[in-house]
């Protein structure tokens, strides 16, 4: 009888261990699944969708204390790295003289290394080619037009001053005409900047795709 109630016991504790553990394994297998929801959506610029489902459960705690800050981490790194590689293309040529203020620009405004260098890549081969020569000295291989349209010297690029005036004046530009308003890729950008919009000139709108090509090649994305 007492190894009866023995077995009984013994039987109720391997129960309630095997329910233990499969309830440990259920929630591990929803929070590997959630992080990598999480990771994937902010990749694809969607990460509220993810936080949506998230609604309070004791899992999602889990998720926001102990893993999305290590996944947010990574992606900092990521964008660091990239950022740096986008700095060393522009290194041996002229436009290495901005690369400080680069950095500046690109954290001060949230925009990546890589759309700065890139565009200039493409406007004037990082600073390298103008089609006035007196452009060079105007801190814009950017292709930024004055409001004008032209300036007195025949020109058709902005001059700045410096390369801080001139950085954060595109900066300002890309984020709150472009990235705040949904443009916010270099497809997106291209039309815009190249053509004023998908309403320019045809033989303008013909070359985006090879400024869009151009941009990528310029910078780390």
């Amino acid at each position: 009888m007492k190894n009866k109630k023995k077995n009984q016991k013994k039987t109720r504790g391997e129960l309630k261990a095997i329910a233990a553990w499969r309830r440990k394994t259920v929630i591990t297998i929803l929070v590997l699944l959630i992080v990598i929801l999480y990771s994937t959506a902010y990749f694809n610029g969607a990460r509220e969708i993810v936080e949506d489902a998230m609604n309070g459960t004791e899992i999602t705690e889990v998720v926001q204390t102990t893993f999305i800050p290590v996944v947010r981490k990574t992606l900092e790194e990521i964008q660091i790295e990239k950022d740096n590689a986008s700095l060393r293309m522009i290194e041996g040529t002229p436009l290495e003289e901005a690369s400080e203020y680069i950095k500046t620009a690109s954290e001060t405004w949230s925009i990546p290394v890589a759309l700065f260098t890139g565009i200039a890549k493409q406007e004037s081969s990082f600073h390298k080619n103008y089609f006035i020569a007196s452009d060079v000295d105007c801190f814009n291989p950017f292709g930024l037009k004055p409001s004008a349209g032209q300036r007195p010297d025949g020109s058709y690029l902005m001059c700045f001053d410096n390369w801080n005036q001139s950085l954060n004046y595109l900066g300002y530009l890309i984020k709150t005409h472009y990235f705040e308003v949904g443009l916010t890729t270099v497809e997106k950008i291209a039309p815009v900047y190249k053509c004023g919009g998908w309403n320019g000139s045809s033989s303008c709108l013909s070359t985006v795709d090879n400024w869009i090509v151009g941009v990528y090649s310029g910078g780390s994305f």
